[in-house]
C-alpha cells in the first residue's frame, strides 16, 4: 500500500487487525468497543517485523510518480554515456536549475523559551514576500557558476546586485546562456554537457537550441518530472541553500529592528547564504547521489518505481481481512493471553 501512494496509518493497521479474527471466527482479546486491536497490540507487531517503521510521508504530486519510470530513467543514461567522454572529464558536466528566494523567511530557526506559554512568535518582514529567481549551476568537482538573478521589476538598478556573489549578473534566458558558455569556456575540442529539466524555455526555445549548438554545449533533459530524484542541485544544494537565506534573513532583522527586509537587501543576504552553501562536497554529494558522476544507471531499485511496467500489470490488492488463515496463523501476533488450564487427568 505504500509503494501505491496509500500507505496505511496505525489506525488502518489496528482496525485491520480487529476485523481478521473476527471475520475467521476467532477468539481475541481486542476492544469491541472501538473495534480495533490496542497501540500493545501494534507495538509487538512492529517489533515482530523490523523492517517496518511508522514514518511522516512527503507530498508527491500523480505527475511525478507517473512521469518517473525505469524506461524513461535507462534512456536518460544511453544518452549521459554516449556523450564526449564526460566520465573521464567531469569539468565538463554541469547541471543547472532554477528556483525563488523570497524576502520573507519561509522557516524559523528553533528558540529557547519557557514553558507554559501556548505559543512563541518570531519575527519576521512582512506578512508575504515576492520572490527573487536565481538560476543556479555547479559541477562534480565543486566548480559553481556565478548565479544568474531575475528581479520581479521593469527597471532595474544597479543597487540591487549589490552583495551579490562575486561575478553575478541580471539578465534573461538567452544572455544567460551565453554567459554560461563563457564561463565554461566551451571549444569545438572542449565541450560541455549541461543536464536540464524538461522545462518549456530549455526544450521548446529554439534560440537557446541555436545558441547551445553554436557555442558546443550538450542539452541532456532529465526525465519528466524526475527532478525530485535525479537533480543534483534539488539533492543537495537548494535545501541548504534556502535554509541559510532565512537565517541571514533573520540575523538581518534583529541586527536592524524597526525595518523590513526588501529587494534592496535581498541580494546581500542571498550572497552571504549562497558562500555557505557552494561548496565542493555539496556539489560532489549532489551528483553522486543521482549517479550522474560517477554514472550508475543500476542506482534505482524497483521500489523507486512504484508506477513501473511490473506494478502496473500487478494483480488487484486484496483487502488483508478477506483472507481466511488458520488459526495458529492469526493467533501469532495476538495479545498475551493467559494460557488455559490443562484437564487434570484422573
Amino acid at each position: 500500500m505504500e509503494r501505491k501512494y496509500f500507505g496505511l496509518t496505525m489506525a488502518d493497521v489496528m482496525r485491520l487487525a480487529y476485523q481478521l479474527p473476527v471475520r475467521n471466527g476467532i477468539k481475541n482479546l481486542f476492544c469491541k468497543r472501538n473495534e480495533k486491536a490496542g497501540r500493545k497490540w501494534l507495538k509487538i507487531f512492529i517489533c515482530h517485523h523490523p523492517q517496518i517503521s511508522v514514518r511522516t510521508p512527503k507530498d508527491l504530486s500523480l505527475s511525478r510518480s507517473r512521469g518517473f519510470t525505469p524506461e524513461s530513467v535507462a534512456e536518460f543514461f544511453f544518452n549521459l554515456r554516449t556523450r564526449s567522454g564526460h566520465q573521464h572529464n567531469p569539468a565538463r558536466l554541469y547541471n543547472c536549475d532554477e528556483t525563488g528566494i523570497s524576502i520573507v523567511q519561509n522557516k524559523h530557526m528553533k528558540i529557547l523559551g519557557l514553558k507554559g506559554k501556548h505559543q512563541i512568535t518570531s519575527l519576521q518582514s512582512t506578512e508575504r514576500g515576492s520572490l527573487v529567481t536565481v538560476v543556479t549551476c555547479m559541477s562534480p568537482t565543486g566548480q559553481f557558476i556565478p548565479p544568474l538573478l531575475a528581479f520581479p521589476r521593469k527597471n532595474m538598478k544597479q543597487e540591487l546586485m549589490n552583495g551579490t556573489p562575486p561575478g553575478s549578473i541580471h539578465a534573461c534566458h538567452s544572455s544567460g546562456f551565453l554567459y554560461f558558455s563563457k564561463r565554461t569556456k566551451t571549444t569545438k575540442e572542449y565541450p560541455v554537457i549541461l543536464v536540464l529539466d524538461r522545462h518549456y524555455s530549455h526544450t521548446r526555445n529554439l534560440e537557446v537550441i541555436t545558441l547551445a549548438r553554436e557555442n558546443y554545449v550538450y542539452v541532456i533533459c532529465l526525465p519528466p518530472h524526475s527532478g525530485h530524484k535525479m537533480q543534483p542541485l534539488d539533492k543537495t544544494f537548494m535545501g541548504p541553500l534556502k535554509t541559510f537565506c532565512c537565517q541571514e534573513i533573520e540575523k538581518w532583522l534583529r541586527s536592524h529592528p524597526g525595518r523590513v527586509v526588501t529587494f534592496y537587501q535581498i541580494g546581500e543576504l542571498f550572497g552571504n547564504a549562497y558562500k555557505r552553501a557552494a561548496t565542493g562536497e555539496i556539489a560532489a554529494n549532489g551528483f553522486r547521489a543521482t549517479a550522474l558522476f560517477p554514472c550508475d544507471k543500476n542506482i534505482f531499485r524497483p521500489y523507486d518505481f512504484p508506477l513501473s511496467s511490473e506494478d502496473k500489470d500487478a494483480a488487484p490488492v486484496i483487502h488483508p481481512a478477506l483472507i481466511k488463515t488458520t488459526s495458529a496463523e492469526a493467533l501469532r501476533y495476538q495479545p498475551c493471553a493467559k494460557p488455559e488450564p490443562k484437564a487434570k487427568s484422573l
